[in-house]
């Protein structure tokens, strides 16, 4: 048995390839634009599946056609030489069969079947594995694939303008989410790969050019952003929309299903969009087990309503609410919606400054008198380090919803309010320890107080279901244009 290098055997591809473009130019039917296609139909009657053809001459139609179907080992020349049989007679076939004679047709399958196997051995997330390929080729790739599957499917994909084929891109996206050895192992592959290809330069500038890519940013969570924007003709109708964030630490979020209902609806419409994300977040690595979040995008009229109390499971008669699951929190509408430059350049500076800080500088709202409502504000402009607001009253209107929107006016991204109109020490003290936390903690401390009021019925710990946090990254924004009545 004769061991081919890689440099070897792509030669031997290369000249099996050269001389079937060249041969199947000279027949009649693939000069005849009409045949050309019958022909494209032919091999892919035969493989058992569709062959696009560009269209644009014969010479170019067949490159493609070639470069498909010898991905398909034997089996893509046989398919060829059927249609030359089919479309020239079986003369002309067995002549074309007599050059190609002895030309290796097997080097894709034999590189192909190491680069599965690296890729099984890799073990690299699905999902992660399609963001990366995402971003490094900016193609469109089915989603949920296998890295196996993905790696077939981009087999019949053209090489990208530096010559690489995206298949060989797939073990090099592969190789930076990969354990050490592993991402050796895929790299040596790639480039030995390169070397007989003679692409060695245009690999290293590849493999520059995505160690360059920004790194994950570990504030990105998966999370399922929920959008409930009430109609505006007088009926109790809501628009319910939702994007998915699969991937921790890249913001890229799908959009998902709208639909139509009421606020007694809305636990229904948040519960299918739960669903779909938990199937996407199935195929995640056992580290990124951490509950979801839930981002509820409200406005300022919805932004006391008690989201974290909608349930789960209302048609199994023992409903569970989703606040105790889930990092449940409310986000603006009007400002997501809004664009301001100069608001959303203060919301930024003001985010960063929390993201940065050891300490988390809060404004306490607790005046019961709208007329101090002037003086707190100017005190918010004034201090840029301020960066969360507390309330000792509900985000509703004559009580903490305009000193909200003044905070938000002015890019505070992160407040805590209590949601009932009574005031209570008990909670206040609460938000003060909570403020007390690392900005990044805050959510999970959000979490376990809602876990530990399902389990205190009557107990002081009860107040963690009166607590709303309002956790608005001004850094994840969604596409929430309005919905068209």
């Amino acid at each position: 048995m004769v061991i081919r290098t890689p440099r070897e055997s792509h030669q031997e591809y290369l000249r099996l390839k050269a001389t079937l473009v060249n041969e199947l130019c000279e027949l009649d039917c693939v000069r005849d634009p009409a045949l050309r296609f019958e022909f494209g139909q032919t091999v892919g009657e035969y493989l058992g599946r569709h062959v696009d053809l560009p269209g644009r001459d014969a010479r170019n139609d067949m490159v493609v056609l070639v470069s498909a179907v010898l991905r398909e080992r034997e089996q893509g020349v046989d398919a060829v030489l059927f249609a030359v049989g089919l479309h020239s007679g079986e003369e002309i076939a067995s002549e074309v069969r007599a050059r190609i004679d002895g030309l290796a047709p097997v080097l894709p399958d034999q590189d192909a079947g190491v680069a599965r196997k690296l890729l099984r051995e890799a073990a690299v997330p699905g999902p992660a594995l399609h963001a990366a390929l995402t971003r490094a080729l900016h193609l469109e790739t089915p989603e949920h694939l296998s890295a196996g599957d993905l790696f077939d499917h981009l087999l019949d994909v053209p090489d990208q303008p530096d010559g690489l084929p995206p298949a060989v891109l797939l073990l090099e996206c592969a190789a930076q989410l990969a354990a050490t050895t592993q991402a050796t192992r895929l790299r040596d592959w790639c480039e030995a790969w390169a070397a007989g290809a003679g692409a060695l330069d245009a690999l290293r500038e590849r493999r520059r050019r995505l160690a360059a890519t920004r790194a994950p940013d570990r504030t990105i969570p998966k999370c399922l952003v929920v959008m409930v924007d009430p109609a505006d003709d007088g009926s109790p109708d809501v628009f319910v929309r939702y994007w998915i964030n699969e991937l921790p630490g890249y913001w890229d979020p799908r959009s998902g299903e709208s639909e139509v209902t009421t606020l007694d609806g809305l636990s229904g419409a948040v519960e299918r969009a739960i669903r779909q994300g938990e199937r996407l977040w199935a195929d995640l690595p056992e580290h990124d087990a951490e509950p979801a979040y839930v981002e509820f995008v409200l406005p300022y009229s919805l932004l006391n309503h008690d989201v974290a109390r909608l349930e789960l499971g209302t048609d199994t008669g023992d409903p569970v609410p989703i606040g105790p699951r889930y990092l449940v929190h409310l986000r603006s509408l009007e400002r997501m919606r809004d664009r301001n430059p100069i608001q959303h350049r203060a919301w930024r500076a003001r985010w960063k400054t929390l993201r940065q800080g050891p300490v988390t500088e809060a404004h306490h709202w607790w005046a019961a008198d709208p007329a101090e409502l002037p003086r707190w504000r100017q005190a918010l402009f004034q201090n840029d380090r301020l960066t969360a607001v507390t309330m000792d009253a509900p985000a509703i209107e004559g009580h903490g919803l305009e000193p909200l929107k003044a905070a938000i006016a002015e890019g505070i991204g992160l407040a805590l309010w209590n949601r009932r109109p009574e005031s209570d020490p008990m909670v206040r003290e609460m938000m003060r320890i909570l403020i007390g936390f690392g900005h990044a903690q805050l959510p999970r401390q959000v979490l376990q107080m809602r876990i530990l009021a399902e389990a205190d019925v009557d107990g002081l710990r009860q107040l963690g279901r009166n607590i709303a946090l309002f956790w608005d990254d001004p850094f994840r924004l969604i596409d929430c244009e309005e919905v068209p009545a």
